[in-house]
């Protein structure tokens, strides 16, 4: 099995659209425009054009293309990369590198090899 691989995407709430906080802790009393960075819900806006709330740019706030959001994705993946590691499996144990074992029985008065007895 291979190990989880960590997330590079950014936190983003769907309340406000700013990053670092899920909806669920979002501190905004009401819904923000991701189009426009209104104060209305996205269905109901009148804008021609996108505008990101996050950088101003001609985008929508949940775009991949908006620089807050390389930016964060840029600090996470620095931080993966700071804190964790691979960890290198030795290869396998085969007859070659660890050679079988003698077998032995030992008995109360003597020592006989196992393969006296096959």
């Amino acid at each position: 099995a291979e190990a989880a691989k960590p997330s590079d995407t950014p936190v983003q709430c769907q309340q406000c659209f700013k990053f670092g906080h899920p909806r669920e802790y979002c501190r905004e009393i009401q819904d923000i425009c991701r189009k426009c960075g209104g104060n209305h819900t996205t269905n109901n806006c009148t804008a021609n054009g996108a505008k990101c709330l996050n950088c101003s740019d001609q985008h929508e706030a949940n775009s991949t293309l908006c620089l807050k959001y390389i930016e964060q994705q840029q600090k996470i993946r620095k931080i993966i990369d700071d804190y964790t590691s691979e960890i290198k499996v030795p290869a396998p144990m085969t007859t070659i590198n660890f050679p079988s074992l003698t077998k032995t029985y030992h008995s109360a008065h003597q020592h006989h090899q196992a393969d006296e007895y096959l």
